[in-house]
């Protein structure tokens, strides 16, 4: 039964499968934050640990942070299994080349309301599944060679509020 699930008991006389996962999605909780399932949300915080977080998660909603984003960028886990990540409002003034690249299987990425100025063109790599990046209310002025071809399903792509965009072959 659903109700059994992740409830500390276990259920199955043969193995203890119903709490296996939930153990490990329990203990990889970071403190303050809210954990529900695959998803980690954290509002408000400082965050300069993510080695708690579960690398079997799903969406990471980290908006409203203070995060130093290249340090946040090498620090970043291996998050493969990764479709929703939100970075909205985290004082990002920039993005490494390729800081997504173990992110494969992002469909939906929010750097909204930061200060990013530039996409140089390995940043995105690898994004093969992006659907929709917001990039609205940045200070972005130039979009260098190619950034967003690897974007292959590229569905929407939210520019809006930023200075003058100057592209080439975007």
């Amino acid at each position: 039964a659903k109700h059994e699930v992740c409830d500390d008991i276990i259920h199955c006389n043969d193995s203890s499968d119903d709490e296996k996962l939930c153990i490990n999605l329990k203990a990889k909780c970071p403190l303050d934050c809210e954990c529900l399932a695959l998803s980690f949300i954290c509002y408000n915080e400082t965050l300069s640990d993510f080695s708690q977080m579960s690398i079997a998660v799903k969406a990471v909603i980290l908006n409203y942070n203070t995060i130093s984003f290249k340090d946040f960028a090498t620090k970043l886990p291996a998050w493969k299994s990764v479709v929703i990540f939100h970075l909205q409002s985290c004082n990002i003034l920039d993005l490494s080349l390729q800081t997504f690249k173990n992110n494969r299987n992002l469909k939906s990425l929010d750097l909204s309301n930061n200060s990013i100025s530039q996409i140089l063109p390995q940043t995105l790599c690898c994004m093969t599944n992006l659907i929709n990046p917001k990039l609205n209310q940045n200070n972005i002025s130039g979009i260098q060679g190619h950034a967003f071809i690897p974007v292959t399903n590229l569905r929407v792509l939210d520019l809006s509020n930023n200075l003058y965009i100057n592209s080439q072959c975007m």
